[in-house]
């Protein structure tokens, strides 16, 4: 049974192209992947992570502002968009 195959011959030289629009397409199709883990955390794993990490300030006597809460969420972000190498001004130029 013969599988279809994808040529990754045709595709790597044009990624060195240079056609920006061509290259602001590639690395968008490259980091999909790594967007979609990304908010795949956000949906599904932030809300326990974040529950945790307030139970734990708040043991510690600390009561935290709305802000505070939203702070804490965006530096998790932000930190996972980072540690994917996902830089987002890069992706929507």
């Amino acid at each position: 049974m013969e599988t279809n195959k994808f040529d990754v011959s045709v595709v790597l030289p044009l990624s060195t192209s240079k056609h920006k629009d061509f290259d602001v397409f590639f690395e968008r199709c490259i980091k999909s992947t790594d967007m979609a883990i990304v908010l795949f955390d956000v949906i599904y794993n932030y809300k326990k992570s974040l529950e945790y990490d307030i139970e734990k300030k708040e043991e510690d006597g600390k009561t935290l502002t709305p802000y505070e809460v939203l702070d804490m969420f965006f530096e998790k972000f932000n930190n996972d968009l980072s540690r994917r190498g996902i830089d987002i001004d890069n992706l929507i130029r």
